[in-house]
């Protein structure tokens, strides 16, 4: 709802919605989690083994997962990497988009003492990992609370390397929002 209603106050500044469809999302959470954990294995290796203590265990399992990754695991994920980034080229391309535009998360905030990283990371990333995957600019801007006062982002993808656009819109869209002025409640407060 929140995202709704940030996409009618962009209405009301001009923005055009154009709905638009990208298939080969669905293959962004697997190879993103795949080419991440290749990169930790083949980057970060030696330190485990020299300073086993200074990383954590989940870190330690995650080079140590990524040093012993089939290579053609990470060959298919880059893959479906480049399928995806060629998908998103032509969307901005055909539907001569400035920006797309998505939630940030798709859930509601949890307070940050209750998230497991290593379990609750791959629901909240489905729509931030893709960008970090093609290399497109990407920001979050607040557009509401959810009913318990956490934050609810509203995200802007630019075409690559066009910050500007991005900036621009989120600014514009601040200007005439509050949500970027409103603080959730704290705990303990």
């Amino acid at each position: 709802a929140a995202v709704e209603e940030a996409l009618r106050a962009l209405g009301r500044l001009g923005v055009q919605p154009v709905p638009v469809e990208l298939p080969s999302l669905r293959l962004t959470i697997p190879a993103g989690f795949t080419i991440l954990t290749a990169d930790a294995g083949a980057g970060r290796g030696q330190l485990v083994a020299e300073r086993p203590g200074d990383v954590v265990p989940e870190t330690r399992q995650l080079i140590e997962l990524g040093a012993i990754m089939p290579a053609r695991w990470v060959d298919a994920a880059q893959r479906a990497r480049a399928l995806f980034r060629a998908e998103v080229r032509a969307v901005f391309l055909e539907n001569r988009l400035d920006a797309l535009v998505t939630p940030t998360l798709p859930l509601t905030a949890m307070p940050l003492a209750e998230m497991v990283i290593h379990t609750d990371m791959p629901r909240y990333i489905p729509f931030t990992l893709p960008w970090n995957l093609t290399g497109q600019p990407a920001l979050s801007v607040p557009c509401g609370l959810s009913p318990e006062g956490l934050p609810v982002g509203l995200q802007l993808v630019g075409r690559p390397f066009d910050e500007v656009t991005v900036l621009r819109l989120g600014h514009a869209y601040q200007g005439v929002t509050d949500w970027h002025t409103r603080r959730p409640p704290l705990a303990g407060a």
